[in-house]
């Protein structure tokens, strides 16, 4: 007789001091001279209104997830909570390894390839991850996480190669089932960077700080700006010493602004 199978659920979030789900989408596509061309000559004047800030998934071909972001200076995973208790039954737990660290499964990669003009989006929003599976036997369930990696925009949010997405979660190695996220649809801050590859090979393990990572990156190859309508999340809280434009704040580096398009345009 065939085992009656059971609905498996497993909801998690992480709480902030920006949000009660605590999330992310992230964007990597690359433009062509005119897009470029567009982009440089609203950020010259100071239009932040532009398209490519409000619609950059049609600028995300490359790479477009969403989940909960960390690296390894924010050890997230150990703080996620079911706090609204979606889970069932609710004995789930991460599988850990012979150390007692979480089991995290590599999915997705993103590392640049061909020289040129990259448009980095990363858009902090409500997430709660919910994810669902059938299972015959639920005595003892273990979930492993599923992680997206990102070294470079790890370098420029945090400072640290070692950046994140989780967003999959596997029981007993099968992928369990995409469920709509859930939270309030609050989207509280934007950050965006517009970057050229110059083709040179990006060695951050061979860094001891930041300000060699971005050294390697190509310390003027990029603009970053951002909107935002409430205090950055922890995660990002660095970075905004280098952020030309924090339009909630009205604040313009206009030296670091001038100096990054003019180098931007030789590029081109």
């Amino acid at each position: 007789m065939k085992k009656a199978e059971n609905k498996i659920i497993f909801g998690r979030q992480l709480s902030n001091d920006t949000s009660s789900y605590y999330g992310a989408q992230i964007g990597i596509g690359k433009l062509n001279k005119s897009q470029v061309t567009e982009l440089l000559s609203y950020l010259e004047n100071k239009d932040f209104s532009n398209k490519y800030l409000k619609n950059f998934q049609e600028y995300s071909e490359l790479f477009h997830y969403t989940g909960i972001p960390f690296s390894s200076e924010f050890n997230t995973l150990e703080d996620l909570t079911d706090e609204d208790m979606k889970s069932i039954p609710d004995n789930i737990e991460f599988e850990l390894d012979e150390d007692g660290e979480i089991v995290k499964k590599e999915q997705h990669s993103f590392s640049f390839k061909l020289k040129g003009f990259y448009l980095i989006s990363i858009r902090f929003e409500d997430i709660y991850i919910i994810r669902s599976a059938s299972l015959a036997n639920n005595s003892e369930i273990k979930i492993t996480a599923g992680i997206d990696t990102l070294p470079v925009l790890g370098t420029l949010i945090v400072g640290d190669p070692d950046f994140y997405i989780l967003n999959n979660f596997w029981i007993k190695a099968k992928k369990m089932d995409f469920s709509d996220e859930e939270g309030n649809g609050d989207i509280y801050s934007t950050y965006q960077i517009l970057y050229y590859y110059d083709g040179r090979k990006l060695k951050f393990e061979d860094a001891c700080s930041r300000d060699e990572m971005l050294e390697i990156l190509g310390a003027d190859n990029y603009i970053m700006y951002s909107d935002r309508t409430s205090e950055p999340p922890d995660i990002v809280t660095e970075t905004e010493d280098f952020c030309p434009f924090l339009i909630e704040e009205d604040e313009v580096e206009e030296g670091t602004l001038s100096m990054k398009i003019e180098i931007l345009k030789e590029l081109l």
